[in-house]
C-alpha cells in the first residue's frame, strides 16, 4: 500500500497525521462556511490550516471528499446511524424521543455546514449522493424501531415501516431546515427553543404511529 493511499484512510494515520488531517477538516469547514462552497478554493483551505499547498492531496483525493470528512467529523458520536447504539438496545420509543432532540440540537448546531451541503448538492451529485445516503441511512433505522413496536403490540401492523419512518424523517428533518437554514425562525434559536421544538416534532412523530406522547415528552 502507498503512503498517500494509506494517509488518505483515517484507520491507517499515526499522531501527526491524524492532526494534520483534523486541521484540514476543520480549516475546510471554516472556509467554506465563510465564503461558500463553491466560492472557495483548496488553497485557502491548507492556508487556513496552516499547511502547505499539496498537502491536502495527500489526505483527500478533491473538495467533495474533504467535505464528506466535515459532515462526519461535524456529526461523529451524535446523530450519525454508524454511531447508534443497537436498535435492539433499550425502549424503542425513549430512542424515538432521545434521537429527535439530539437531531435538531445537531442541526441547529451545524447549521452553517447545512447551509454549504444544501448549495453543493444542486451542483454537485457526489454530495447529492452522500445526503441522499444518510437520509435513507436514518430511514432504516427509524423503521427498525417501528417494526420493534409493532413486534411488541404497541404499534398497529398495519403500519408500512419504510413510508412512515421516511415520512416523519422527513418532516423532523425540512422543519428543522425551515427553523435554522432558511428562512429561519429565532423563537428557536436557544437551548430552550431546541427543546420546545424537539417535544412538538416528537409529539406529533408519536401520534403518527399511534401512541400517547405523555409520558415520554411533557
Amino acid at each position: 500500500m502507498s503512503e498517500i493511499v494509506s494517509r488518505k484512510d483515517p484507520d491507517l494515520l499515526g499522531a501527526k497525521g491524524v492532526r494534520t488531517r483534523t486541521a484540514l477538516i476543520r480549516a475546510g469547514r471554516a472556509v467554506f462556511e465563510r465564503k461558500g462552497y463553491f466560492e472557495s478554493t483548496l488553497a485557502e483551505v491548507t492556508a487556513e490550516a496552516g499547511v502547505a499547498a499539496g498537502t491536502l492531496y495527500t489526505y483527500f483525493t478533491n473538495r467533495e471528499e474533504l467535505l464528506s470528512a466535515i459532515v462526519e467529523d461535524a456529526y461523529a458520536g451524535t446523530v450519525q446511524p454508524s454511531h447508534s447504539r443497537p436498535v435492539d438496545v433499550g425502549d424503542p420509543v425513549e430512542r424515538i424521543v432521545s434521537g429527535n432532540l439530539e437531531y435538531v440540537s445537531a442541526f441547529r448546531r451545524n447549521r452553517g455546514l447545512n447551509k454549504i451541503l444544501d448549495e453543493a448538492r444542486h451542483l454537485d451529485p457526489a454530495i447529492r449522493r452522500l445526503r441522499l445516503q444518510r437520509g435513507e441511512a436514518f430511514f432504516a433505522r427509524n423503521a427498525e424501531t417501528i417494526r420493534r413496536l409493532q413486534t411488541a403490540g404497541r404499534v398497529e401492523a398495519d403500519i408500512d415501516p419504510m413510508l412512515t419512518a421516511r415520512s416523519l424523517g422527513l418532516m423532523v428533518s425540512r422543519h428543522c431546515h425551515y427553523v435554522f437554514v432558511e428562512p429561519g425562525d429565532p423563537e428557536f434559536d436557544s437551548a430552550d427553543g431546541v427543546q420546545r421544538l424537539s417535544t412538538v416534532l416528537t409529539s406529533t412523530w408519536l401520534r403518527a404511529i399511534g401512541i400517547a406522547p405523555r409520558p415520554y415528552v411533557e
